[in-house]
């Protein structure tokens, strides 16, 4: 069928250099192995398959399916569909427990087998007979035990327990013959990770180290194409790895059959495998994305104690750019010695504003001491408790050559990481004319970390080893403008250098890092021997337009690598004159301002501990600013010699993996039956599904003393809204002018939608501005079993902190961008108090009578107290 579809199709990408390539064909048909025997001579009835044609056919065409990661449909797809029979594998059980995760409490959905309850009204059975069976098939799962059956339905109606472990093993071997990707692809516990909040090594990801096993992850990281969310975090122990470093220091460490995203010969981007690649080889680096964590993000609470005699220090609950500085000059001139932090400069002022910050962050009083063998001075903090909190908290190891850039700056918000850099190089140094600027420190891992941070900025840096135990990072051309612009160095020095690091400059800077390819540039001048001008694209009038010309054309000619503002005119210049080339068109189909094309410079071997990520959507993530890349159920007797020779057996069969599940075995499952629940001391109130002409294949289990399920109070996909509503106001000054937010109630006290109103009708603004209510007004409505102040907590989780481009007001009152000022409206409302609002409501309803009265006959009436209520007095309700 792939080849069929291959043909019609043509075959997938990247089959050129794949064991599938039909040019140098590594795949084998899969042969029956001489050491287990004779093979079996019974074909059960399936079709036959003539191998030398399917070789044949690969040659010719190829195959469409690049990889082959299981044999569908697998348990749930299979349940959901209404398929019977898992793939290849016999049904779990005839009935069972499914638990579903609602919202933290445990959804029972009781699961009968459709087919099963038509098989026996098919045998004739009556209806009493027909509910006692499946009584027994809820208990136990299987129906080969209940004498009332005939034996055609007992034959047909097989279960993986009904099966031995041999079989099981055996049809894996079969299946496993066409799976290509059953180990999984893992890198080092180092490699940085981008998430939506920033990078993270991804070892920090998940606590789980128990080697060759899968933990739930619930995080959202950054894939090549967009963000999104994780579902497993997965620990590979200890295993044989490739180590790539790219042009400018860039490396990345995994399995060999990890991948990552190469430019292909073909101007595509594609997935390679580590031990595939070598020297030359063009790889994907991802590099501008710009993601950092919210500011003020929460810091680990101190996990010490203190002693007796100890001064008590405060530890701060958050992040800010003073600790931030505080860390960052830590790292670089820090010194984590057995009493506490000692902190070394020779400009005194610095030291004094680290002494204030450490007073600030810790109530601790250091001071200021000099050296006398040289000009140094140094900063002595002395506290255990802050020593503690810095290793054992932090991750701040002690050690020059152990220094690394702590998780929760690399998590931190953009302003935050930027102190944390002004502080680490106060280490840094600048050359005389300023086009260099560089750091060397002896912890190896810092620099790399700091290597991925810069690139998170866009900046691209380059880490070369200096010494045996010295690590240089310097920054050079463009790439230094953009440090210093994100930056702002503390030494006036050294912003006074790279000031004027382009006096005297004769010649434009080439940015050699953002080049794109030689092959791109030979794409290009090939598109132009066709007969195009260059010179249609360029108004060479102009004296600016005539120098670009004129770079452009000369590079073409010489054959140099191009700038990507150039490639890219050159590109639609040529093409809107007919000119075609194919690596070009794939090339430029997928390129953007993000992507690096780096060589490979060195592929080494190593041992390490590995971990890796699941991320279902695109199964891609970014990391070190690379783009990157079965089950037995066993009876509850089953003993660890039968768990042992299943595996065997598959290692002998030649299975490339296997997964043993021994019914009962763990507390928490997703499928079990009934017999199981009860023995693990769970109270089951299971009731029988309905055996009427219309089985129900899957039905809640109720509560005790509540209703099977719960009634909806409309039809509609959201909640129809009342022709009265009663809400609050709330202004805002965001940087895009002055905000008013309103939020209405249900009537109930629970919020129903939002209005947000900004700047002139018909703005741009306004137009957000509406779109921003209308889409929380629309999460607000939506039928759902969340309530809708729980939704509006969500929004407001993330709408806060959004930056733009500037912002309005200071300190608590500062606004970030106008997303960030409808969340403090939104916090607003959802702070104030019960009680509050109760009293709102019943000062609209007194209103309201008064109005009331006044129409009726005056113009303002007595209260009570005998003072006078006007209009003008009491807060107007919003309808």
């Amino acid at each position: 069928t792939s080849i069929e579809l291959a043909k019609a199709r043509g075959p997938f990408p990247a089959i050129k250099g794949s064991i599938y390539d039909p040019e140098n064909l590594k795949w084998q048909p899969p042969r029956w192995p001489q050491w287990l025997g004779e093979k079996p001579t019974h074909d059960w009835g399936r079709p036959p398959l003539d191998w030398d044609a399917i070789v044949e056919g690969i040659k010719q065409h190829g195959i469409r399916n690049a990889a082959q990661t299981t044999i569908a449909p697998t348990g749930t797809i299979a349940t959901v569909t209404g398929v019977e029979g898992y793939g290849c594998e016999p049904v779990f059980a005839l009935a069972y427990i499914r638990h579903v995760n609602d919202n933290g409490k445990d959804l029972q959905l009781t699961y009968v087998s459709p087919s099963f309850m038509a098989a026996l009204k098919e045998a004739g059975l009556d209806e009493e007979t027909r509910q006692r069976v499946i009584d027994q098939v809820l208990e136990q799962g299987t129906c080969q035990h209940i004498e009332e059956l005939p034996d055609w339905i007992k034959h047909t109606f097989v279960v993986s327990m009904d099966i031995t472990a041999e079989e099981h093993v055996r049809m894996q071997a079969a299946l496993q013959a066409f799976v290509d990707n059953s180990i999984s692809k893992c890198v080092v516990g180092d490699t940085l990770v981008l998430t939506e909040q920033g990078l993270t090594p991804i070892a920090a990801l998940g606590e789980l180290r128990l080697p060759d096993q899968f933990a739930p992850l619930d995080t959202r990281v950054v894939s090549p194409q967009r963000v999104e969310p994780t579902d497993a975090f997965y620990y590979g122990g200890w295993r044989e790895t490739r180590r790539i470093t790219l042009r400018y220091g860039l490396t990345l460490e995994g399995t060999p059959n990890h991948r990552v995203h190469v430019l292909d010969a073909d101007g595509r981007v594609v997935f390679r495998r580590l031990d595939e690649l070598k020297p030359g080889d063009l790889v994907v680096v991802y590099a501008g994305q710009r993601l950092y964590g919210p500011p003020g993000g929460p810091l680990p609470a101190f996990s010490g104690t203190f002693r007796t005699s100890s001064h008590r220090i405060a530890f701060p609950e958050r992040m800010s750019p003073d600790l931030a500085f505080f860390l960052g000059a830590v790292a670089a001139e820090g010194a984590i010695t057995v009493n506490g932090v000692s902190i070394s400069g020779t400009d005194r002022g610095l030291l004094e504003t680290l002494q204030r910050i450490a007073q600030e962050q810790f109530g601790l009083q250091g001071y200021i001491a000099r050296d006398k063998r040289n000009r140094v001075q140094y900063l002595q903090l002395n506290s255990r408790a802050l020593r503690h909190w810095l290793v054992a908290d932090l991750g701040m190891e002690p050690g020059a050559a152990n220094k690394s850039i702590p998780t929760v700056v690399l998590r931190a918000a953009e302003e935050e990481i930027r102190a944390f850099l002004r502080g680490l190089f106060l280490d840094a140094y600048m050359t005389q004319d300023g086009r260099t600027f560089g750091i060397t420190l002896a912890s190896e891992r810092l620099i790399r970390q700091l290597q991925v941070l810069l690139l998170n900025m866009d900046v691209v840096a380059t880490v070369r080893q200096t010494a045996e135990r010295a690590w240089n990072l310097t920054v050079q051309g463009e790439e230094l403008d953009r440090l210093a612009e994100q930056i702002g160095f503390v030494e006036t020095w050294k912003n006074e250098r790279i000031a004027r690091r382009n006096q005297g400059r004769l010649h434009l800077t080439r940015n050699y890092s953002r080049l794109l390819p030689e092959a791109i540039t030979q794409a290009l001048r090939a598109m132009q021997r066709e007969g195009a001008s260059l010179r249609r694209g360029f108004a060479v009038e102009r004296t600016e337009e005539a120098r670009s010309y004129q770079r452009a054309r000369v590079n073409l000619r010489a054959g140099h690598r191009l700038s990507r503002a150039d490639a890219r005119r050159i590109y639609e210049t040529l093409k809107a004159q007919g000119a075609h080339h194919p690596v070009a068109e794939a090339f430029f189909a997928q390129d953007d301002e993000h992507k690096l094309y780096l060589p490979v410079e060195q592929v080494e071997t190593g041992f390490a501990e590995v971990f890796d990520i699941s991320v279902p959507g695109s199964h891609a993530f970014i990391a070190n600013g690379l783009g990157n890349h079965n089950t037995i159920n066993f009876p509850p007797d089953a003993t660890p010699e039968d768990v042992a020779e299943a595996y065997m057996l598959a290692w002998k069969l030649g299975c490339k993996g296997l997964t043993v599940y021994v019914t009962g075995s763990r507390e928490k499952v997703v499928l079990e039956t009934k017999a199981t629940a009860k023995a693990k001391g769970k109270d089951v109130a299971l009731a029988a599904p309905e055996t009427k002409e219309t089985p129900q294949a899957v039905t809640s289990v109720p509560a005790p003393a509540q209703p099977a399920e719960q009634p909806r109070l409309w039809n509609e996909p959201k909640k129809p809204r009342p022709s009265v509503l009663p809400g609050w106001t709330y202004r805002v000054e965001t940087p895009l002018g002055r905000a008013f937010v309103t939020i209405n109630e249900n009537g109930e006290g629970q919020p129903f939608e939002v209005f947000v109103n900004t700047s002139k009708a018909g703005s741009e603004t306004a137009a957000i501005s509406e779109a921003i209510g209308r889409l929380i007004s629309y999460i607000l409505r939506l039928a759902s079993t969340v309530s809708p102040r729980e939704r509006l907590e969500e929004v407001w989780r993330q709408l806060n902190g959004i930056g733009g481009g500037r912002a309005a007001g200071f300190g608590p009152n500062r606004v970030r961008s106008l997303a960030d000022g409808i969340a403090q409206a939104l916090r607003r409302y959802l702070d104030q108090p019960k009680h509050f609002r109760a009293v709102e409501a019943e000062e609209r309803e007194m209103l309201a009578f008064h109005l009331q009265s006044s129409k009726d006959g005056g113009s303002a009436k007595s209260g009570d107290n005998g003072s006078t209520v006007s209009e003008a007095a009491q807060p107007v309700p919003l309808l």
